[in-house]
């Protein structure tokens, strides 16, 4: 485990340079390493499966993230600024208090997630699968936006978001 640490940790900030980061933080969650309050700021973790996992307050700032499995994740004020969660899987996601600000979420998929409380501003939702989401309201639409012709699948009664 102490060798998965020192991978994570001897990249840190470098984008591009993280070759075998996604397998070593894999292995630390399926050996039950507490990933709560790390910062993975700035990292390429294309792909990455960590279904529900607990990272309550964790920083995933400028990540890449496109195609990530955290479904049902317990992502309670996690920050996800600018971060690129194309077609990433959130469906039943505890996203309760999170900042998606400036993010790309286009494609992805948030059926049944917790959006209480969570910042969209600036959040790219185009297609988008927000069926079910609880918590979400209007005003955090409307400080989002998407693309008119991909629209994202909201729950009933929200209005589309701005165009991007």
């Amino acid at each position: 485990m102490t060798r998965a640490w020192n991978l994570i940790h001897s990249t840190q900030g470098e984008f591009f340079c993280n070759v075998g980061q996604v397998e070593a933080l894999q292995s630390l969650y399926e050996t039950g390493a507490n990933l709560r309050e790390i910062n993975m700021s700035s990292r390429f973790l294309q792909g990455i499966r960590l279904p529900g996992v607990d990272r309550y307050r964790a920083n995933f700032r400028h990540n890449k993230l496109m195609q990530a499995n955290l479904r049902g994740a317990r992502l309670r004020q996690v920050s996800f600024v600018s971060a690129n969660l194309t077609g990433a899987d959130l469906a039943e996601a505890d996203l309760r208090e999170a900042s998606l600000a400036s993010s790309d979420v286009s494609h992805a998929r948030f059926r049944n997630a917790d959006f209480e409380g969570a910042i969209l501003s600036g959040a790219n939702l185009t297609g988008a699968d927000l069926t079910g989401a609880r918590g979400l309201v209007a005003e955090q639409i409307a400080k989002s936006c998407a693309d008119p012709a991909e629209p994202p699948i909201l729950p009933a009664g929200l209005p589309s978001p701005p165009a991007c």
